[in-house]
């Protein structure tokens, strides 16, 4: 909200934000026009703000392509004024959203890096229980931690952790992993399906208690489901790992479905 009887300087402070991406000189002519609330010709605008004519024309015209800035054709010589705070409010509110794509991006990024590091020098026999919250984030951290293949094998009981993997699994296939997945033909599992790229391997999972999450051959993440909630045991032993991996291919554990998209929900 633009209120009138602001000070230039006070809307100086507002506007010029790296955020906003406004140059110092348009943030001041900018602000000189919401709080003046009247319309200026060059030369008026040169002395109000002590500014040389060729940077004022520049900067005028960048404001008027951001659709801030009105020219007034109709007086000689023309005019500018401030367009209108809805025009200035969208332009902010669009300015926001790509900061916050932007930065959420780069955490991304920053997280993918950090799970991945946690694995480099692992301990040569890896054995945790996991349960509750702690759970879930390792999962995630499982699922960042991939550089080559994630394997997922989820029996029904993982329907009610399922949000956990949906941004792991789009970000571990962003950054180049191959994804293979196995779930229950159930109602809850449908939304993850649509979800998936179309490289994805899908598969239907014929187990009901226990789920099995394998990255790069080489961990194991296995979460039992009970009543009373959920238990992980995370391991890097090769005889789970591979016995798991060979499961994929095996039809009590899995088979594959008549079409991707249908999984007889």
């Amino acid at each position: 909200m633009i209120y009138p009887d602001s000070s230039i300087d006070e809307m100086f402070s507002f506007l010029y934000d790296p955020i906003f991406e406004f140059t110092k000189l348009e943030a001041k002519i900018l602000s000189f026009l919401i709080s003046e609330n009247g319309d200026f010709n060059v030369p008026q605008l040169s002395h109000s703000l002590n500014v040389h004519n060729p940077k004022l024309y520049q900067a005028l015209n960048s404001l008027h392509e951001k659709y801030l800035v009105q020219v007034v054709e109709s007086i000689r010589p023309k005019r500018f004024k401030f367009t209108e705070p809805e025009h200035l409010r969208i332009y902010l509110e669009n300015r926001l959203k790509q900061e916050v794509s932007s930065k959420t991006k780069v955490i991304e990024s920053i997280l993918e890096i950090c799970t991945k590091q946690t694995y480099v020098n692992e301990p040569s026999q890896l054995l945790s229980l996991l349960k509750g919250k702690e759970l879930e984030r390792h999962i995630i951290s499982h699922i960042n931690s991939s550089q080559k293949e994630v394997r997922l094998i989820l029996g029904t009981g993982f329907k009610n952790i399922i949000e956990t993997i949906k941004l792991p699994l789009k970000s571990a296939s962003q950054f180049g992993s191959r994804i293979k997945i196995a779930i229950p033909a159930i109602k809850e599992f449908e939304e993850i399906l649509r979800e998936l790229p179309d490289s994805v391997k899908v598969k239907k999972s014929q187990l009901e208690f226990n789920s099995y999450i394998t990255v790069d051959n080489k961990r194991l993440l296995k979460i039992m489901h009970n009543s009373n909630g959920h238990i992980g045991l995370l391991t890097n032993d090769d005889l789970f790992v591979n016995y798991i991996d060979t499961c994929w291919n095996n039809t009590e554990c899995c088979i594959v479905p008549p079409n991707k998209i249908n999984l007889s929900f």
